[in-house]
């Protein structure tokens, strides 16, 4: 082999080897960064799923807590409810002062919110003089012995407390 063969085969040799070992490094470089990104991206799914299960096992936990606590009002009999008096199919006329003094002022349920029209069934609480709407009233003392707007409380009965 001639010094210049011998030269050439180096040459060649040499760029083999820094082909050979800069691939490789680059190769190794690329595994690294690729197995980093799938770690980010993981961790990136797992949290916030981990978060959504705790967020929902809590909600849950509540929800048991809350149905297992709850106490179950029966409504109150129209017998035993003192001071409501009812009005079936009153005409109303907002200007008109009688209304006024009956608890119209506002010309609306409290409890709906929704205006009182002509021929509808109202209640009126005979000690603070608000008016509602029957189905309403009915609705709201099946939880609360008071009024709804001013909290004022309905006398009941003997006939509840035996």
């Amino acid at each position: 082999m001639s010094s210049e063969e011998q030269h050439h085969h180096h040459f060649i040799q040499w760029h083999l080897n820094k082909l050979i070992n800069g691939s490789s490094s680059t190769f190794h470089s690329y595994n690294q960064s690729l197995f980093l990104l799938l770690w980010f991206f993981a961790i990136l799914i797992f949290v916030p799923s981990l978060f959504l299960c705790f967020h929902l096992c809590c909600r849950r936990f509540s929800q048991q807590q809350r149905s297992t606590s709850t106490t179950v009002v029966s409504p109150l009999p129209d017998q035993c409810v003192v001071g409501i008096e009812f009005m079936a199919n009153h005409t109303l006329v907002p200007s008109s002062t009688s209304m006024v003094g009956a608890g119209f002022e506002k010309e609306e349920c409290c409890i709906c919110l929704s205006l009182f029209q002509s021929n509808e069934k109202l209640k009126v609480l005979i000690e603070c003089e608000h008016v509602f709407h029957s189905e309403c009233l009915d609705m709201w003392l099946s939880g609360h012995p008071s009024c709804p707007l001013c909290r004022a409380s309905l006398h009941v009965s003997e006939n509840l407390k035996k």
